[in-house]
This record gives structure tokens, sequence and C-alpha cells, in this order.
């Protein structure tokens, strides 16, 4: 689920990390070969992002923060008669959850990390960059999880350039798809989903989902067809007691005069 490294010099001149090669390329060069995100059928996209989430989970399942999530470095591996598998790349950005992890690995600290990790912020996108890091505050899972959510929107529009701006939700015709995006790009990272993996699974039971929502909204309304029919009913007995009452006054006071 990541792009695998095979060889790295750290330590003199030339410094390098060699990394395998993906002859799809990242997603934006997959998609450009198909004639455009546009142009690869809504289930498929669904299942392509269901991956990412997934590869994400595991990513974030290891301690592992990958800061800079974007098409451009998710990577593409074609598979003969089957759909096509995700890899993430570019951890350049990275870091981890638990800094002290580094350590019990025995992996040396460099003396230039420290001023690396500074200007991991800046060197995102900002289309992808969750709001609490504008912000400035600390980069989390949940900061991930928010670019997961922009990818997802661009996605479902067909377009990778597409911003995601405050008005997004008419662009998003399926409401269980607007919830979704709604989920994991949440502004405050209070609400926002906190496990990519719940994204995939909500992506993969998309059909099962609106079984559920459509069969939900066929009790409730004949819920609400048998109040009604309840309320006339009940309106129908008032109005026969009224007239019962009104012939009983009636015959009394005939009676009477």
């Amino acid at each position: 689920r990541v792009v695998r490294l095979i060889d790295w010099n750290l330590e003199q001149l030339p410094y390098f990390a060699e990394a395998e090669y993906v002859g799809a390329g990242n997603l934006v060069d997959w998609a450009k070969g198909l004639g455009g995100i546009a142009a690869i059928p809504l289930a498929e996209r669904l299942e392509i992002v269901a991956k990412i989430a997934a590869a994400l989970a595991a990513v974030h399942s290891v301690g592992v923060l990958h800061k800079d999530l974007k098409p451009s470095h998710i990577f593409v591996r074609p598979v003969p008669g089957a759909p096509v598998e995700i890899a993430l790349g570019n951890f350049g950005s990275g870091g981890m959850l638990d800094a002290g992890h580094i350590d019990r690995l025995g992996i040396t600290r460099l003396g230039f990390t420290k001023t690396i990790a500074a200007s991991n912020v800046n060197s995102a996108k900002p289309t992808y960059l969750a709001p609490e890091i504008l912000n400035g505050q600390p980069f989390t899972v949940k900061s991930d999880i928010y670019a997961l959510g922009v990818i997802l929107y661009q996605f479902l529009v067909g377009d990778f350039h597409k911003l995601m701006s405050p008005e997004w939700p008419p662009d998003i015709d399926d409401e269980l798809l607007r919830e979704d995006i709604a989920l994991v790009a949440e502004g405050n990272p209070a609400m926002r989903l906190a496990d990519a993996d719940l994204l995939a699974q909500r992506l993969r039971s998309l059909d099962e989902r609106r079984s559920h929502l459509l069969a939900q909204r066929k009790t409730q309304a004949k819920a609400e067809d048998t109040r009604r029919d309840l309320e006339r009913t009940r309106a129908q007995r008032v109005g026969i007691a009224l007239a019962f009452a009104a012939l009983t006054i009636g015959l009394a006071l005939s009676t009477v005069m």
C-alpha cells in the first residue's frame, strides 16, 4: 500500500533515495491517460478512493502521518483483469505520531531533521491542507483525513483541479456521498471522521446504505400516513360528537318549549 523504497544513502554525497518504479504513474497521470477522471465509471472511482482510504488507515496504524496527501502522491498499479491497486508515495513531508518510536527503532536523527520538519507544512499544497493546519495547529491523523475528503470530492466532480469551496454541497447530487464528504472534510477536526478505514467501509457499502435509507423513508412515510389517518379519524369522531351534542341540545330545547 506504499511505494517501496529500494535503496538510500543519507551519509555521504551524493545523497539519494531510490524507490520502485510505478509504470502507470500517479493518479493524475493515470487518469489523464484514460481521458480524465470524469471518464472513469463512478463505481470504479469510489473503489479507488476506498483503496486510498484503506492505505492511509494502514499508514496511520503504524504511527505514520503522510502530511502531504494529494493525487500526485498517490500511485496506480494496474493489475491485469482486476481493478487497479493503490500505493501511497512521497512521504518526504511525513512524520511520526510518536517521535520516540524513531529512537526505539534505533534510527539516528540527523542534525537537519528539525529544520526540515519546521518547513513541512509550507511544502504541502493549500488545497489539501486542513483548516487547523492553516491556523497553526499541529498535524494529526484527522489532518490527513481532511485531505482524503478533498480527494473524494475531486473524484466525484471529475476534476483534480477543482477547489473545494464552502459552497461545495450543490456540486454533489448523491445525498449519501455528500454526507461522506462532509464527514471527512469537516472544518472542525473534533467533528471529523477519525479513521480513514471507516470511509472505505462507507463507500463500499453505498448500495446497502442506499437501500437502508429507502426502506427507512418508506417506513417513515407509512408512519406519517398512519398518523394522518388517525388524525382524520379523530377529527371525524369529534365532528360526530359535536353534531350529536347539538342534536341533543336541540331536542331538549324543543321538548322544553
